[in-house]
């Protein structure tokens, strides 16, 4: 059985802008529209979007005031198997802006040697800088030398402090070293055994255009309406209501 407590449709002006369903509230804490399932099992849906355009969004949502904490769209969920966001499909999930977490950020498969029954997990690295790594294996020459290549477009996105690891493989080579910095997108090794293989990996501090026009911080003062508050309360042995 299917029930629907509001159904809009718009039968005329099928190409442009047009409105199903409106709800506006003129008062603090009001609620423009209201979408509640209340069934306790099953799959039900307190506010469901769908479109068939193909350039079409399914919700929409926006918060137009200009300064406070606001939320274009916000999702809670009690249930501690539940998720306050879920999206599947497609080219994934894509931010325009930064993207934030109290908690860690996960790499989840079906564990690939209990695949039916588990789930593996693998954690993001955290640090206070933002940085891009590269890495890669080059055979050196009859020289104990060798030229790494990195992509092309390293220099248009990354800038100093450059920071080198190299890792000689399958014998000793006590002089190995990084003999001439990068310059453009090339960096010289020498001092290796003559055709002996090394693992190198480069780290360098991200700097393409958005991020320097979108400067981030390591640190912020919270904003008035949040002061007092926190993000994970109960980790403070507070309640809830301090969130």
């Amino acid at each position: 059985m299917h029930g629907v407590g509001v159904y809009g449709k718009v039968l005329s002006d099928t190409i442009g802008f047009s409105i199903g369903v409106w709800g506006e509230s003129p008062y603090g804490g009001g609620t423009g529209v209201l979408g509640a399932a209340t069934a306790t099992s099953g799959l039900a849906y307190g506010v469901r979007g769908t479109t068939a355009s193909s350039s079409g969004i399914g919700v929409f949502g926006q918060a137009t005031a200009t300064s406070g904490s606001t939320f274009g769209v916000r999702g809670t969920v009690v249930s501690p198997n539940g998720y306050a966001g879920y999206f599947e499909g497609g080219q994934g999930v894509r931010v325009i802006g930064n993207l934030q977490a109290t908690g860690v950020k996960t790499f989840v498969i079906d564990h690939p040697l209990d695949p039916a029954n588990k789930y593996r997990y693998h954690f993001a690295q955290e640090g206070p800088i933002i940085q891009n790594v590269y890495n890669g294996i080059v055979t050196l020459d009859s020289t104990g030398a060798a030229i790494v290549t990195l992509p092309d477009y390293f220099a248009a996105i990354n800038a100093e402090p450059f920071l080198y690891q190299l890792t000689p493989i399958g014998a000793a080579m006590p002089n190995l070293h990084e003999a001439q910095p990068i310059t453009g997108n090339l960096f010289h090794i020498a001092g290796g055994v003559a055709g002996a293989q090394v693992s190198w990996e480069v780290t360098a501090t991200r700097n393409d255009p958005y991020l320097r026009a979108h400067p981030v911080t390591t640190e912020a003062v919270k904003p008035v309406p949040e002061r007092g508050l926190y993000l994970a309360p109960e980790a403070y042995g507070l309640p809830l209501s301090e969130q």
